[in-house]
């Protein structure tokens, strides 16, 4: 997984291109380990490594976007984006997701 404005998740079955996130999650520190933890988590349960790790990345560029319409700097915004992934549901991801796919 290649992280960014755009996330590039490599595999077997060919890139995935993951779209969420926000500008400010590059003024946080630690968000590099947070999404590595994810991916753990994801792979955890995901047989595909690509794919779980494209979840994973989703699943915290969605709970970015969240916390970023609710804060004021890189401050506030660390402190909505663990509430926005506490309370995030398949519905937001449903909404929110911009993905896609290529071989």
């Amino acid at each position: 997984c290649i992280s960014g404005e755009t996330d590039y998740t490599i595999g077997p079955a060919g890139v995935i291109q993951t779209r969420n996130g926000h500008i400010l999650m590059t003024r946080v520190t630690g968000l590099g380990c947070t999404a590595s933890a994810l991916c753990g988590a994801f792979a955890a349960v995901t047989s595909e490594g690509a794919v779980a790790a494209a979840m994973a990345m989703a699943v915290l560029g969605i709970a970015g976007e969240i916390a970023a319409a609710r804060s004021e700097g890189p401050g506030t915004l660390q402190l909505h984006l663990l509430d926005a992934l506490y309370r995030l549901n398949a519905d937001d991801i449903k909404r929110l997701l911009k993905v896609e796919s290529r071989p």
